[in-house]
């Protein structure tokens, strides 16, 4: 804990205790849920005297080990590598305001899987952050939603970039950086002023090619050494308000482009905390060695009543063409101007039937900003309830008019003419807090395209707690979409080619949890996914947006995609002593990508276990040194 050496102190603070068993949420200052925030409706701790901040310094030095194997079965590649890794953390308080946390060579081989799909749009996948240094201590930094953290120690820039010869393939191609340090320093000062700086440098990356005749190799960087840096200014304001500066940037020492993100973000609330106005006002530079700089320009503006039975919003949006904050943040795609309005009358006193229940409408529409074209628009409206028994209920309705794609086509000035649509969820859950609970979702998709299109998700969910120390469940989704319109690929005449398709997607999900006391447990995760796309009949893309039957077609049932991933996450975990941790990790994962594939689910549930998969062992030890123990034990000594 943070605070400053003053005789008196009064601390704003708040406790809140969940018991899970009847679902309830306590408070020891009282929340209004009719009121925006947490930290604005806090209690004061007061009768705080003579309290001396200690030094706060901490060691967290780690070793671990791994073996894996992958049945490459090739001359000169071993199926079975080992490897002994050793790096540490460092947190320092370095005064009663500021913290810096540092990690220096750090491994993060027993986090989550990723949770990997086959992505049929013209945009990257957002995977969530699951490396602990990424997601403790990071408010600051994320502030504006300009930083994404997986960027760091992803994918090389260059990954799928490589010029290979006559008979060259590569035969070794890393799909992640390694990361050699981070730095998080960050801290709010008495006067309200936040300062986040964070910085992390990642090694370089090298595919090994080689030639097929000789067997000669040789090496061919996909990404450069890379800095990656964020400096953040935030200041509080009165009502719970603040304004931002922020400032990222991605350094790559001339091998590469350069990347520079900055600009503003603001949160303003009045008196009351009842209206608010906030967004942000970004510029984006890239900068080539061998080529002419780019930059682009983000704004958005939000307002809205935010306290009551009755609240609103209402935002602009706005993304030229050349915005690109992508190295270091996320966006899937620049070039739009977009506006919503939403309201929600929201009951939240209990009455005979319910404990709470809300209704909502949200109008969403979009256009591109250069030229300045229609794009799409949504009009919904939802609700949702809390019943006395605890269960939950809540159902949604939206039509989208037709409009236009200009990213699907992947080739500069075309589009393509979506059709009208209609959307139907309905979902619920038990009361969670049962020995066993559950949930569904149901979604319906009907697309007027003039082929009877459908898309249908289906979701069962479960949790069965056998007791205070065993727990499973299981998430399963079925999603099949019939006679869809979809981008295929873009031939060798630079012509966007669409499919009409139809696609089948399982995706099921096991957990078990088990807690032998309370310093030792063990998590299992277990998930398969399989995803396949039948192709029915091939068009081309005309300038106007809409599609011609491409006769002949070089295409046919050979370019049916069929994908398989199926991982397991097995961890134990003990805390052998206060903060510091023996983990051991076992992880099994294959992944398939084929053309045409199999048909039928279980067909492919077989063959995934008839593939090669990736086996990993691993064991790590991560020991934590308090400065203030050593300090008394040498006192002692």
């Amino acid at each position: 804990m943070r605070f400053p050496k003053k005789d008196v102190q009064t601390w704003g603070i708040n406790f809140i205790r969940k018991r899970q068993a009847e679902q309830k949420q306590l408070f020891w200052n009282e929340l209004d849920p009719k009121k925006n925030g947490l930290m604005n409706q806090e209690g004061q701790l007061t009768g705080i005297e003579k309290l001396s901040p200690p030094v706060r310094l901490a060691f967290y030095p780690y070793m671990s080990t791994y073996v894996n194997h992958y049945p490459y079965n090739t001359p000169g590649i071993a199926n079975t590598t080992g490897s002994l890794n050793g790096g540490m953390d460092v947190k320092y308080g370095i005064n009663q305001s500021f913290t810096l946390d540092l990690t220096l060579v750090p491994d993060f081989g027993q986090v989550q899987s990723d949770n990997q799909v086959l992505n049929l749009t013209p945009f990257r996948i957002k995977y969530n952050e699951n490396r602990p240094f990424f997601t403790e201590g990071t408010e600051l930094f994320n502030k504006g939603g300009l930083f994404y953290s997986r960027n760091i120690g992803g994918y090389p820039i260059d990954y799928g970039n490589i010029a290979l010869g006559a008979n060259e393939e590569v035969v070794k191609n890393p799909s992640e950086t390694r990361l050699l340090n981070a730095t998080k320093f960050s801290g709010r000062t008495s006067g309200g002023l936040g300062i986040g700086v964070f910085n992390a440098v990642t090694q370089a990356a090298d595919a090994t090619v080689e030639d097929t005749l000789t067997g000669q190799t040789r090496m061919v960087q996909t990404a450069p050494t890379t800095n990656y840096n964020i400096i953040v200014l935030d200041q509080n304001l009165k009502n719970n308000s603040s304004f931002t500066l922020i400032n990222t940037n991605v350094d790559r020492f001339g091998s590469d482009y350069n990347a520079n993100v900055g600009g503003f973000a603001y949160n303003l609330n009045n008196k009351k905390n009842s209206y608010n106005l906030s967004g942000f006002g970004f510029r984006s530079d890239l900068s080539y060695p061998d080529r002419s700089d780019i930059s682009g320009y983000a704004y958005e503006v939000n307002i809205g009543k935010t306290l009551g039975t009755f609240t609103w919003n209402v935002s602009e949006d706005l993304v030229s063409p050349n915005y690109n904050p992508n190295d270091l943040g996320f966006l899937n795609n620049p070039n739009y101007f977009d506006h919503d309005i939403n309201t929600n009358y929201g009951v939240y006193k209990p009455n005979k039937y319910f404990n709470q229940w809300n209704i909502w409408t949200n109008i969403y529409y979009s256009r591109r900003f250069e030229p300045s074209v229609f794009q799409a628009m949504d009009l919904a409206i939802g609700g949702n309830v809390t019943l006395k028994n605890l269960w939950q209920l809540g159902t949604n309705e939206h039509i989208q008019p037709g409009g236009h794609d200009f990213y699907a086509p992947e080739v500069t000035g075309l589009y393509f003419n979506t059709p009208s649509s209609y959307r139907f969820n309905f979902y619920g859950n038990t009361n969670r807090a049962k020995q066993l609970s559950g949930g569904f979702f149901v979604q319906v998709v009907e697309v007027n395209n003039g082929q009877n299109s459908y898309t249908n998700t289906n979701e069962l969910f479960y949790t069965l707690r056998i007791n205070n120390h065993f727990s499973f469940g299981e998430d399963v989704t079925y999603n099949p979409q019939r006679d869809v319109y979809g981008f295929f690929t873009v031939d060798a005449n630079n012509t966007s080619v669409f499919s009409l398709y139809n696609r089948n997607t399982v995706e099921n999900i096991f957990n078990l949890k088990y807690t032998f006391n309370n310093v030792m447990g063990l998590t299992l995760r277990v998930r398969h996914y399989w995803s396949r796309r039948n192709n029915v009949i091939y068009y081309n893309l005309q300038p106007n947006g809409s599609l011609v039957q491409r006769i002949p077609s070089e295409f046919n049932a050979s370019n049916d995609e069929d994908f398989n991933t199926f991982n397991v996450d097995m961890v134990y975990l003990w805390e052998f002593a206060p903060g510091s941790e023996l983990s051991v990790a076992y992880k099994n994962s294959s992944l398939t990508d084929v053309y045409p594939g199999e048909p039928g689910y279980y067909h492919n549930l077989n063959n995934t276990f008839s593939q090669p998969a990736n086996n990993n062992f691993s064991i790590k030890v991560q020991y934590y040194i308090d400065y203030q123990s050593l300090k008394k034990k040498k006192g002692s000594s």
